[in-house]
């Protein structure tokens, strides 16, 4: 078996092609994602990308931004769209990509990991732990804002800290689209 290979990548670094093959993994992994995007509502600020022998098998993007955790201001990496090839699940890959991404975030003053997932039992073993706040967002659909929404999310945030700041019981604010 080949090595996992993991690269970080500037979204404005991607060429034509790697966003190709980004857009048929997210196809392949998310039945009914916009075809041929590499993004849902807005473009991260940067990705890790898994590969075996040259082949795109794992995606990990990531919004790096200030949000307010329930009355405190937080630096955050919002984690979009982590997904594996459906060829190459259950091999890790999915922990090696929030691996790098943990690995990154200590690095840099991040104080949580944030994400949505309808999987929490995966995250739960990566130290996430989930949270009911009542959240607002921005919601954009077809490149339009359509509104702000605020409600709590279904299935909660799951939240990772890294720096041991509270994670506050109000609303939070996640100063722009959802992650």
């Amino acid at each position: 078996m080949d090595a996992t290979q993991i690269r970080r990548i500037e979204e404005y670094q991607l060429s034509p092609t790697l966003q190709q093959e980004i857009a048929g993994l997210l196809g392949r992994a998310f039945p009914g994602y916009p075809s041929g995007q590499t993004y849902f509502q807005q473009l991260p600020s940067f990705r890790f990308l898994a590969t075996r022998a040259q082949q795109l098998v794992g995606h990990l993007a990531v919004a790096h931004r200030m949000i307010n955790a329930g009355g405190t201001p937080a630096f955050v990496f919002g984690v979009c769209d982590l997904c594996v090839d459906p060829l190459f699940q259950h091999q890790k890959i999915g922990s090696i990509l929030l691996d790098a991404l943990e690995e990154e975030a200590v690095r840099f003053p991040v104080d949580f990991i944030v994400l949505v997932a309808t999987e929490p039992e995966f995250y739960a073993t990566k130290g996430f732990i989930p949270f009911e706040n009542p959240s607002r967002w921005v919601s954009i659909k077809d490149h339009k804002t359509v509104g702000l929404m605020q409600q709590p999310i279904p299935g909660g945030l799951l939240v990772k800290s890294l720096t041991g700041k509270k994670w506050g019981d109000g609303v939070v604010d996640l100063l722009g689209t959802m992650f």
